[in-house]
């Protein structure tokens, strides 16, 4: 079934597992062994020492709980702002210049990042919070002090003017270089010459990859900065591997090896999280701030509405794919990657054709007030798109990987400015970084496998500076492979907010 046998020997070698359950217990886990007659597989934490020293006597491989997580258990994470000094504060006020701009939880966050993370931070709030003002006031409070003060921002590609504006108007005394991580990548051994005092990271989860050049060239240069502030809206897009991408970054001493790592938190066979509690419980220790919206903003609601389809070419569609993927010569993991993004494919092709499909979003532009954004994953269906709204005669533009960043300002201006009806995206080109907020109703015409895509593209308009409900539309087609993506979307969300979520 798998290409390589490296798999197998990326599992965890050890008998017995020490791991965190809850703030009464602790688990202990076998492989191959069986647990001692006088233990349980969940002991109250009064039993931790007695336990340890108990399984360390059968000369058994144990792996106990690191120090940091039992440190962890008793750390009580700062939410407002009357748990800082108020000493702490006024200086904070006194090195911000734009500090009353500032929503009250953009504060907090900078308390945060500044006082009780002493720079080192992961700002991971939702979507449309205010990560970018919020990191922007942590800088310029971080390097008041400093003179000459060195700053590099990485970003997208997309994102760069953005965060040279930004530069520019409220960190005007320091000396602000942004690349995109492509162009840093590929001049990184100049840019590890030069002191920075902070390194920014926007949309950080473009460094999740611990595999690619990107992360391995640009790494070294983030972690050698004193102070350094990542920002995502999505801090583990995918599985929970990926968060050991920010973890080493902002801490290199504890988070050494990847591989430990997934021997602990990452099953590389399912492919699924380990002891999500054990992370849930570590993660705000080591510089993650997670806000919802719903939580810190008095945002106007969002509202999903699902619109089924059935065709019956997507459903043979599926079936095919299901046939194939159950012969013994499609079994490979890569084979089967295959199959699956041609039937993706093959799905957007069928949606094009489909006319209850191209009516069904002719009446939603019809029936709703402009402007209106369009998302879809496939071009072939953002010309199709583009072509519905000639028919029915909407002012219109689009925005894809071919638009440049130019052309992308001054039609996203257009657009805040009322002049466009109907915008069209890829999800890839428009999910984040923009702010669409003239728009209160979004159409999503396909569904992207990642959630946290999908996600930040809803939230280019549900945002701060929207002042309506927004209303979003979801097409699927029943009993296809969009099903299957709606399901892999609920189960990797279940993760997400399993590990984001409040501490209780």
């Amino acid at each position: 079934m798998f290409q390589s046998s490296s798999l197998w020997r990326n599992m965890p070698t050890w008998q017995y597992q020490l791991s965190y359950l809850n703030k009464d217990k602790f688990q202990i886990k076998c492989i191959k062994t069986p647990l001692p007659s006088n233990l349980s597989k969940r002991m109250p934490w009064s039993e931790y020492e007695r336990v340890k020293e108990q399984l360390l006597r059968t000369q058994k491989e144990v792996q106990v709980i690191p120090t940091h997580v039992l440190n962890a258990m008793n750390h009580r994470p700062k939410t407002s702002l009357q748990d800082f000094t108020e000493k702490s504060i006024d200086v904070l006020k006194a090195a911000c210049p734009f500090w009353d701009k500032l929503y009250e939880h953009q504060k907090v966050g900078v308390a945060k990042a500044v006082i009780e993370f002493k720079g080192s931070s992961l700002i991971a709030d939702e979507m449309g919070a205010g990560k970018s003002y919020t990191a922007l006031a942590a800088a310029a409070i971080m390097l008041s002090r400093q003179s000459r003060a060195m700053m590099l921002i990485l970003s997208p590609a997309f994102l760069v003017k953005q965060w040279q504006r930004y530069a520019k108007e409220y960190l005007p005394t320091v000396d602000v270089k942004c690349y995109s991580y492509d162009k840093a990548k590929n001049i990184h051994k100049d840019l590890k010459k030069i002191k920075w005092n902070l390194v920014l990271c926007d949309e950080s989860h473009c460094l999740k990859d611990t595999k690619t050049q990107r992360f391995k060239k640009l790494g070294a240069l983030i972690r050698k900065a004193k102070l350094k502030l990542l920002l995502s809206g999505t801090p583990c897009v995918n599985k929970a591997n990926e968060l050991f991408s920010p973890l080493n970054l902002l801490h290199p001493k504890v988070f050494k090896s990847y591989k430990k790592f997934c021997f602990r938190y990452f099953d590389l066979l399912s492919r699924r999280c380990r002891l999500p509690e054990e992370l849930h419980v570590m993660l705000p220790v080591f510089g993650l701030i997670r806000r919802e919206k719903k939580d810190v903003l008095d945002l106007p609601k969002k509202h999903i509405h699902w619109w089924y389809i059935v065709d019956t070419e997507a459903r043979k569609s599926v079936a095919k794919l299901k046939k194939r993927l159950e012969d013994e010569a499609s079994k490979d993991s890569n084979m089967s990657k295959y199959l699956i993004g041609e039937a993706f494919h093959e799905l957007a092709e069928i949606k094009i054709k489909c006319q209850t499909f191209k009516d069904t979003i002719k009446r939603l532009i019809t029936k709703h007030e402009k402007p209106i954004v369009l998302f879809c994953v496939h071009l072939s269906v953002l010309e199709m798109l583009m072509g519905l709204c000639e028919e029915i005669h909407c002012k219109h533009a689009q925005i894809s990987g071919s638009v440049s960043m130019k052309k992308r300002d001054a039609i996203v201006t257009q657009f805040q400015n009322n002049e466009i009806d109907v915008l069209c995206c890829t999800i890839a080109a428009a999910g984040v970084g923009l702010t669409l907020t003239k728009s209160h109703h979004v159409i999503i015409a396909e569904s992207d496998w990642v959630p946290g895509n999908l996600s930040q593209a809803i939230d280019r308009v549900h945002r701060i500076g929207q002042e309506k409900e927004v209303h979003v539309d979801r097409i699927v087609f029943s009993d296809s492979l969009d099903e299957w993506i709606l399901k892999v979307e609920n189960g990797k969300k279940k993760m997400h907010k399993l590990l984001l979520a409040k501490k209780k």
